[in-house]
């Protein structure tokens, strides 16, 4: 791993690390700010933070009663998982009958366990939750398609990681209505 790394700037001070070890100062903390001081917030420019890098904001506090003090804000850079694909082995189907399997392979991530969810995106920007599986694999029932557009369904499935990074893969399966056939017999 690397050494943690401590970045002071006025009356906070921003460390960052990977592995174990003392927190060393980074110098030039500033100029990577995109937020003018003072200021309540902070806001780092694009590609400063490292990622599977763990990084600690030390904030110098008063006290309610005057008194010096410090408080810490921890957390690690993250990125989502990477370089997999998810399919459906099912194309076409008809709703509420027919199971889709969804596979998703080759999903690459340090932050072990992988789950899945599986999600419909609505026009309005929020989505219908379908299921969450921590299994690759796994077959679902789906609602009808899109009429106007040949029973189209856009799924959006989301590979997680354990700290909640995340990336999204669409999969579009065709959902068509079920129809039942009659049959009459003539006879007897």
């Amino acid at each position: 791993m690397g050494d943690l790394i401590e970045v002071s700037y006025n009356d906070f001070f921003v460390v960052f690390s990977i592995g174990i070890g003392d927190w060393i100062e980074e110098t030039g903390f500033s100029s990577h700010l995109d937020t003018p001081y003072p200021t309540t917030e902070i806001l780092l420019q694009e590609n400063f933070v490292q990622i599977y890098k763990l990084y600690r904001i030390t904030f110098k506090v008063l006290t309610e009663y005057g008194a010096d003090g410090y408080t810490y804000y921890v957390f690690r850079a993250n990125i989502p998982p990477e370089g997999g694909t998810c399919e459906s082995a099912t194309i076409i189907g008809q709703a509420a009958l027919d199971e889709f399997e969804i596979q998703c392979n080759d999903w690459r991530d340090l932050d072990l366990p992988l789950f899945y969810q599986v999600t419909l995106p609505k026009v309005d920007g929020t989505f219908i939750f379908l299921a969450e599986e921590l299994n690759n694999s796994f077959a679902l029932r789906l609602p009808v398609g899109d009429k106007d557009d040949g029973y189209r369904l856009r799924l959006e499935i989301l590979v997680v990681d354990s700290l909640e990074a995340y990336t999204k893969f669409n999969v579009t399966v065709v959902v068509s209505i079920f129809q039942t056939i009659h049959i009459q017999v003539k006879g007897y």
